[in-house]
Protein backbone atom coordinates (compact mmCIF):
# COMPACT_ATOMS: atom_id res chain seq x y z
CA UNK A 1 0.00 0.00 0.00
CA UNK A 2 2.76 2.38 1.01
CA UNK A 3 4.38 1.98 -2.63
CA UNK A 4 1.09 2.20 -4.35
CA UNK A 5 0.76 5.81 -2.21
CA UNK A 6 4.02 6.98 -3.03
CA UNK A 7 3.04 5.90 -7.23
CA UNK A 8 -0.24 8.09 -6.68
CA UNK A 9 1.63 10.97 -4.74
CA UNK A 10 4.70 11.46 -7.47
CA UNK A 11 2.10 11.23 -10.33
CA UNK A 12 -0.02 14.05 -8.98
CA UNK A 13 3.10 16.15 -8.35
CA UNK A 14 1.62 18.56 -11.55
CA UNK A 15 -1.53 19.07 -9.08
CA UNK A 16 0.75 20.09 -6.08
CA UNK A 17 2.79 22.40 -7.80
CA UNK A 18 -0.61 24.08 -9.66
CA UNK A 19 -1.99 24.20 -6.19
CA UNK A 20 1.17 25.69 -4.75
CA UNK A 21 0.91 28.57 -7.24
CA UNK A 22 -2.48 29.14 -7.63
CA UNK A 23 -3.23 29.46 -4.50
CA UNK A 24 -1.55 32.54 -3.30
CA UNK A 25 -1.93 33.91 -6.97
CA UNK A 26 -5.92 33.68 -6.47
CA UNK A 27 -5.39 35.90 -3.25
CA UNK A 28 -3.37 38.27 -5.12
CA UNK A 29 -5.88 38.64 -7.89
CA UNK A 30 -8.59 38.52 -5.13
CA UNK A 31 -10.12 35.73 -6.77
CA UNK A 32 -12.92 34.25 -3.91
CA UNK A 33 -11.30 31.36 -2.33
CA UNK A 34 -14.38 28.91 -2.88
CA UNK A 35 -14.03 29.22 -6.63
CA UNK A 36 -10.82 28.53 -6.35
CA UNK A 37 -10.18 25.18 -3.98
CA UNK A 38 -13.88 23.99 -4.98
CA UNK A 39 -14.38 25.17 -8.85
CA UNK A 40 -10.50 24.38 -9.70
CA UNK A 41 -8.20 22.84 -7.64
CA UNK A 42 -10.85 19.59 -6.95
CA UNK A 43 -11.07 19.36 -10.27
CA UNK A 44 -7.39 19.35 -11.52
CA UNK A 45 -7.06 16.63 -8.54
CA UNK A 46 -9.87 14.85 -9.96
CA UNK A 47 -9.03 14.93 -13.58
CA UNK A 48 -5.11 15.06 -13.06
CA UNK A 49 -4.57 11.55 -11.21
CA UNK A 50 -6.94 9.91 -14.12
CA UNK A 51 -5.52 11.24 -16.80
CA UNK A 52 -2.22 10.05 -15.90
CA UNK A 53 -3.45 6.70 -15.57
CA UNK A 54 -4.89 7.17 -19.24
CA UNK A 55 -1.67 8.48 -20.98
CA UNK A 56 1.16 5.54 -19.57
CA UNK A 57 -2.00 3.05 -19.07
CA UNK A 58 -0.09 2.17 -16.47
CA UNK A 59 -3.08 0.29 -14.72
CA UNK A 60 -2.99 -2.49 -16.88
CA UNK A 61 0.39 -3.02 -16.23
CA UNK A 62 -0.21 -3.33 -12.82
CA UNK A 63 -2.74 -5.77 -12.43
CA UNK A 64 -0.64 -8.25 -13.88
CA UNK A 65 1.10 -7.68 -11.12
CA UNK A 66 0.51 -9.64 -7.57
CA UNK A 67 -1.25 -6.34 -6.20
CA UNK A 68 -4.61 -6.83 -5.53
CA UNK A 69 -7.21 -4.68 -7.47
CA UNK A 70 -9.12 -2.81 -4.53
CA UNK A 71 -5.92 -1.87 -3.22
CA UNK A 72 -5.35 0.25 -6.50
CA UNK A 73 -8.72 1.73 -5.42
CA UNK A 74 -8.26 2.12 -1.87
CA UNK A 75 -4.76 3.75 -2.30
CA UNK A 76 -6.01 6.07 -5.05
CA UNK A 77 -8.85 7.17 -2.72
CA UNK A 78 -6.35 7.58 0.13
CA UNK A 79 -4.24 10.23 -2.02
CA UNK A 80 -6.76 11.97 -3.26
CA UNK A 81 -8.35 12.73 0.68
CA UNK A 82 -4.77 13.66 1.48
CA UNK A 83 -3.72 16.22 -0.97
CA UNK A 84 -7.59 17.40 -0.51
CA UNK A 85 -6.79 18.29 2.62
CA UNK A 86 -3.85 19.44 1.84
CA UNK A 87 -4.96 21.97 -0.39
CA UNK A 88 -7.56 23.19 2.04
CA UNK A 89 -4.71 23.55 5.03
CA UNK A 90 -2.84 25.38 2.53
CA UNK A 91 -5.23 27.82 1.53
CA UNK A 92 -6.40 28.04 5.04
CA UNK A 93 -2.83 28.95 5.99
CA UNK A 94 -2.07 31.56 3.07
CA UNK A 95 -5.21 33.53 3.44
CA UNK A 96 -3.81 34.56 7.17
CA UNK A 97 -1.04 35.51 5.88
CA UNK A 98 -2.46 37.99 3.32
CA UNK A 99 -4.69 39.21 6.07
CA UNK A 100 -1.78 39.89 8.10
CA UNK A 101 -0.13 41.38 5.83
CA UNK A 102 -1.84 43.10 3.04
CA UNK A 103 -4.13 46.49 3.62
CA UNK A 104 -7.43 45.38 1.75
CA UNK A 105 -9.70 42.85 3.40
CA UNK A 106 -9.29 39.35 2.84
CA UNK A 107 -12.01 36.45 3.30
CA UNK A 108 -10.56 33.96 5.73
CA UNK A 109 -11.68 30.19 6.66
CA UNK A 110 -13.28 30.10 9.72
CA UNK A 111 -14.02 26.31 10.91
CA UNK A 112 -17.42 26.09 9.51
CA UNK A 113 -15.74 27.08 6.11
CA UNK A 114 -13.05 24.42 6.47
CA UNK A 115 -15.50 21.61 7.26
CA UNK A 116 -17.93 23.12 4.30
CA UNK A 117 -15.53 22.91 1.92
CA UNK A 118 -13.76 19.70 3.02
CA UNK A 119 -17.19 18.00 2.79
CA UNK A 120 -18.22 19.39 -0.58
CA UNK A 121 -15.08 18.05 -1.93
CA UNK A 122 -15.71 14.73 -0.62
CA UNK A 123 -19.20 14.80 -1.76
CA UNK A 124 -18.08 15.90 -5.62
CA UNK A 125 -15.07 13.26 -5.60
CA UNK A 126 -17.56 10.54 -4.06
CA UNK A 127 -19.71 11.41 -6.88
CA UNK A 128 -17.03 11.77 -9.84
CA UNK A 129 -14.23 9.05 -9.11
CA UNK A 130 -16.35 6.03 -10.06
CA UNK A 131 -17.33 7.04 -13.25
CA UNK A 132 -14.17 6.65 -14.05
CA UNK A 133 -13.27 3.06 -13.38
CA UNK A 134 -16.84 2.53 -14.83
CA UNK A 135 -16.06 4.15 -18.37
CA UNK A 136 -12.92 2.54 -20.16
CA UNK A 137 -12.77 6.22 -22.25
CA UNK A 138 -11.17 9.09 -20.27
CA UNK A 139 -12.83 11.37 -22.27
CA UNK A 140 -16.51 10.14 -21.63
CA UNK A 141 -16.18 10.47 -17.85
CA UNK A 142 -14.62 14.18 -18.03
CA UNK A 143 -17.11 15.60 -20.13
CA UNK A 144 -20.20 14.07 -18.09
CA UNK A 145 -18.47 15.66 -14.99
CA UNK A 146 -17.78 19.28 -16.54
CA UNK A 147 -21.54 19.40 -17.43
CA UNK A 148 -22.34 18.40 -13.98
CA UNK A 149 -20.24 21.21 -12.51
CA UNK A 150 -21.30 23.54 -15.14
CA UNK A 151 -24.99 22.83 -14.04
CA UNK A 152 -23.98 22.87 -10.80
CA UNK A 153 -22.22 26.75 -10.57
CA UNK A 154 -25.26 28.05 -12.36
CA UNK A 155 -27.78 26.44 -9.57
CA UNK A 156 -25.15 27.16 -6.89
CA UNK A 157 -24.74 30.46 -8.10
CA UNK A 158 -28.33 31.34 -8.13
CA UNK A 159 -28.42 30.14 -4.69
CA UNK A 160 -26.32 32.19 -3.32
CA UNK A 161 -27.00 35.41 -4.71
CA UNK A 162 -30.50 34.83 -3.60
CA UNK A 163 -29.62 34.06 0.32
CA UNK A 164 -26.90 37.15 -0.23
CA UNK A 165 -30.15 39.45 -1.03
CA UNK A 166 -27.88 40.90 -3.83
CA UNK A 167 -30.95 41.82 -6.06
CA UNK A 168 -29.48 45.04 -7.97
CA UNK A 169 -25.97 44.32 -7.81
CA UNK A 170 -24.16 40.85 -7.97
CA UNK A 171 -20.35 40.68 -6.08
CA UNK A 172 -18.95 37.65 -7.08
CA UNK A 173 -15.90 38.28 -4.87
CA UNK A 174 -18.08 38.00 -1.75
CA UNK A 175 -20.57 35.30 -2.75
CA UNK A 176 -18.05 32.87 -0.87
CA UNK A 177 -18.98 34.35 2.68
CA UNK A 178 -22.26 33.15 1.74
CA UNK A 179 -21.86 29.52 1.43
CA UNK A 180 -21.79 28.36 5.48
CA UNK A 181 -25.57 30.53 5.59
CA UNK A 182 -26.65 28.77 2.50
CA UNK A 183 -25.66 25.24 3.92
CA UNK A 184 -27.33 26.04 7.30
CA UNK A 185 -30.46 26.96 5.89
CA UNK A 186 -30.76 23.79 3.78
CA UNK A 187 -29.49 21.65 6.97
CA UNK A 188 -30.73 23.60 9.80
CA UNK A 189 -30.03 20.78 12.14
CA UNK A 190 -26.31 20.71 13.12
CA UNK A 191 -25.27 21.38 9.84
CA UNK A 192 -21.31 21.10 10.48
CA UNK A 193 -22.12 17.47 11.98
CA UNK A 194 -24.14 16.22 9.23
CA UNK A 195 -22.57 17.56 6.33
CA UNK A 196 -19.26 16.07 7.27
CA UNK A 197 -20.59 12.79 8.40
CA UNK A 198 -22.26 12.48 5.32
CA UNK A 199 -19.30 13.36 3.14
CA UNK A 200 -16.94 10.75 4.71
CA UNK A 201 -20.26 7.96 4.83
CA UNK A 202 -20.66 8.71 0.89
CA UNK A 203 -16.96 8.47 -0.01
CA UNK A 204 -16.11 5.51 1.54
CA UNK A 205 -18.97 4.35 -0.16
CA UNK A 206 -17.86 5.54 -3.16
CA UNK A 207 -14.54 3.25 -2.72
CA UNK A 208 -16.64 0.28 -2.35
CA UNK A 209 -18.27 1.13 -5.37
CA UNK A 210 -15.10 1.48 -7.15
CA UNK A 211 -13.64 -1.46 -5.96
CA UNK A 212 -16.55 -3.91 -7.24
CA UNK A 213 -16.06 -2.14 -10.44
CA UNK A 214 -12.10 -2.82 -10.82
CA UNK A 215 -13.24 -5.93 -9.73
CA UNK A 216 -16.09 -6.64 -12.25
CA UNK A 217 -13.83 -5.36 -15.09
CA UNK A 218 -11.61 -7.58 -17.61
CA UNK A 219 -9.72 -4.31 -19.05
CA UNK A 220 -8.73 -0.86 -16.85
Amino acid sequence: MNILLKRDYINLKTVNVTSALIIPLGFILSIPPFAISLGLLLHVLLVGVFYSDHRSSVNRFMISLPIERSALVISRYLIMIMIWLGIILYQFLWGHFFDYFVPYPVFVFGWKELLAILSLGLLILAVCVPLYYLFNSFIIPTIIIFSCYFIGFIFSIDALVNISGMSTEIIFNDLDQWTVPLIESIIPVYPFIILPSLGICLYYCSMKVSETIIRTKKII
